[in-house]
């Protein structure tokens, strides 16, 4: 029994000494490094959410206000020569939104056709 005694005193002080250093560690850290704290001002993310449709009047009126609501920088609706009324359609939901915008594609050039 005398024999285990002081070794446990031994590993008892190392273990001490090991958790003083850490507390100490953790002092010089807390004072060093500053504490971030959140920006007055949100940020606004620099994402632009592109959406293009070609005769989708059906759906317009349920997916663009949804899409209106997105925190983005911009959003911008691209028409692709849609043969019903889904631009104008487009531009009246879209008419309270600042950051959105209806653009109407160009034809495709002579002999294109497309993916291969």
């Amino acid at each position: 029994m005398g024999v285990g005694v002081p070794v446990m005193t031994w590993l008892f002080r190392i273990v001490v000494a090991f958790l003083a250093v850490k507390l100490v560690t953790l002092g010089i850290n807390l004072r060093r490094f500053a504490v971030l704290r959140p920006t007055r001002q949100p940020m606004r993310p620099s994402v632009s959410l592109l959406i293009p449709m070609r005769n989708e009047s059906a759906r317009l009126a349920e997916t663009l206000p949804a899409a209106a609501t997105q925190d983005v920088a911009q959003l911008i609706v691209l028409d692709d020569r849609s043969t019903d009324d889904s631009a104008e359609l487009a531009r009246g939901i879209l008419a309270e939104t600042p950051h959105a915008s209806v653009v109407t594609g160009r034809p495709a050039p002579a002999g294109w056709t497309g993916k291969t």
